[in-house]
């Protein structure tokens, strides 16, 4: 399935970085209540676009793209190791940077057993791990939003074995991505409805893939079904924005039948729907609204990377907070985020290119190129 080159992907995961990097700012800043205008912005505008969902749906939707492009695991796993890890390698360099600067880790202890493990894990997949060591600096984790990045390794992982497993048991794709979406949701309920949110199963749940699947799996649905639904995606952003809005203030804000929050009730869970729904009508909607206001540039992952390390800086370096704490704060990631892109991410992912030539070349000549 091919889709419009043209689309406001770049865009999109901005504001969702973004809104991400607001509201983690404004809670920790202690800002509600200081500015009405501010609090209306958060409430009653953010609130309706969390940031970590679409990032996941749209992730779901790029993915299946990428591998049905590229189904060659060893190319497939080169290319989501560089849009990945470079940049997340150099954010760690700098997390480590900052923590010897604040003296929470000094020679001595850069060679124990716990901070040893703690980097290892950050330099792998157990991103979510913190040493003891570290639990008093700024909110008790160094970079707390790394979590997602250990649920989207294991989407990378899980791609491929779904894929497999479709092909080899002969089954409709679409059924499978039915019942696995609502597999996850009964899950999602069920976890957030019984658990302990301070248990350890709970927080080894938590960082699992079980409990957001499904909205890396409807945006997997999106593209599967591409270009049977696209008449009801393309050019709809205004009507869609209008009927999730709609729903968002009689059904949550009006009725108080669910939150937003990542453990949702069978109200949260069409809300969700209808959200992913808007994303992908904004995306394909105005196409060459992202390339005219970014024009390639996506510091989407370094801010959303980098934004948790300034906030720490920032907790452990000022004593007060405010508004402009808060804006130099927000500055101060979009900054990194977009050194990230210019000096990281950018060139690392030029080398997909690379891969994609070198492979291309090594294929028999008389083989169908389905890339």
């Amino acid at each position: 399935m091919n889709f419009s080159r043209e689309n406001n992907f770049d865009l999109i995961r901005l504001f969702a970085a973004l809104q991400v990097a607001i509201l983690h700012g404004y809670e920790h800043f202690g800002l509600r209540g200081r500015n009405g205008a501010f609090d209306f912005i958060v409430d009653y505008i953010l609130a309706y676009f969390p940031g970590v969902p679409v990032f996941f749906a749209m992730s779901g939707f790029l993915i299946f793209h990428s591998f049905s492009r590229n189904n060659n695991i060893r190319r497939y796993t080169k290319n989501r190791f560089l849009r990945l890890y470079p940049g997340l390698w150099v954010s760690f360099i700098v997390t480590l940077i900052i923590l010897i600067c604040f003296n929470q880790i000094d020679f001595e202890n850069l060679f124990s057993k716990s901070i040893l493990v703690w980097i290892l894990a950050q330099l792998t997949f157990f991103q979510f791990y913190t040493a003891d060591l570290l639990r008093d600096y700024g909110l008790g984790n160094p970079n707390g939003s790394l979590w997602t990045i250990v649920v989207e390794i294991q989407y990378y992982i899980f791609v491929p074995l779904m894929v497999y497993l479709i092909s080899k048991m002969k089954m409709v794709t679409n059924h499978v991505l039915f019942m696995l979406i609502i597999l996850s949701f009964l899950a999602n309920f069920l976890i957030g409805s019984t658990l302990n949110p301070e248990s350890l199963k709970f927080k080894l749940i938590a960082v699992s893939l079980i409990p957001y699947l499904f909205y890396f799996l409807l945006g997997a649905l999106v593209y599967v079904n591409f270009s049977k639904i696209s008449k009801f995606i393309e050019g709809r952003a205004f009507v869609t924005t209008l009927l999730y809005i709609l729903f968002y203030l009689v059904f949550s804000k009006g009725l108080k039948l669910f939150e937003s929050t990542y453990w949702l009730n069978l109200i949260g869970f069409l809300s969700t729907i209808l959200m992913i729904w808007m994303v992908f009508a904004l995306a394909f909607s105005r196409k060459k609204l992202s390339k005219k206001l970014l024009e390639g540039v996506d510091i989407s992952y370094g801010l959303y990377i980098y934004h948790a390390i300034v906030l720490n800086f920032f907790i452990e370096r000022f004593e007060g907070s405010g508004f402009d704490i808060f804006f130099l704060y927000l500055l101060t990631s979009i900054l990194l985020g977009f050194i990230s892109w210019k000096l990281v991410e950018s060139p690392s992912l030029k080398l997909k290119k690379v891969i994609s030539n070198e492979a291309n070349n090594t294929r028999p000549k008389n083989r169908q190129d389905y890339s």
